[in-house]
C-alpha cells in the first residue's frame, strides 16, 4: 500500500489536504502562496569572515608568533567562508498572514518540500 503523504520526512508531512511542518498544521486550501528564500550569508560564513579579518590583523603586527596565529585564523576563516552552507527558508502565506515555517541548510530537502506543496496545491480536493 502506498503512503497517503506526498512527503513524510524530518518533521514535515504533506498530503493533499494539509501540511504539517514542525508540529504546525497548515490546511492546503488556506495557502495563498509559498516561497523559498536563500540566505548566502549564514552564521558560519559571518564567523569565518570575522576570523579572516582578525587573522589578517595579527599578520600585520610584525611579530612571528602573532603572524603564525594570524595565519592559522585567516586560513580557518577562509575555510569557513568557502565551505559554509547556505540557509534556505520556507515562507508560507495563508489567510492569517505570512509565516516562516522552516529553515534548513539542506537544499535537496527544501526542494522536495516545494515539490510536495506544488503537488498538494494542484491536486483536486
Amino acid at each position: 500500500m502506498s503512503s497517503p503523504y506526498l512527503l513524510d520526512d524530518r518533521g514535515v508531512r504533506i498530503d493533499s489536504a494539509k501540511a504539517v511542518i514542525n508540529g504546525v498544521t497548515y490546511p492546503i486550501r488556506a495557502l495563498s502562496s509559498f516561497s523559498i528564500s536563500e540566505n548566502r550569508f549564514g552564521a558560519d560564513k559571518v564567523i569565518g569572515a570575522v576570523f579572516l579579518l582578525i587573522g589578517v590583523g595579527f599578520l600585520t603586527t610584525g611579530q612571528v608568533a602573532a603572524a603564525l596565529i594570524g595565519l592559522g585564523m585567516a586560513a580557518l576563516g577562509l575555510f569557513a567562508i568557502i565551505k559554509g552552507k547556505n540557509e534556505y527558508t520556507l515562507n508560507l502565506v495563508t489567510n492569517a498572514g505570512e509565516r516562516r515555517a522552516l529553515q534548513t541548510k539542506d537544499r535537496d530537502f527544501i526542494l522536495s518540500i516545494r515539490e510536495a506543496l506544488n503537488q498538494a496545491i494542484a491536486s483536486p480536493q
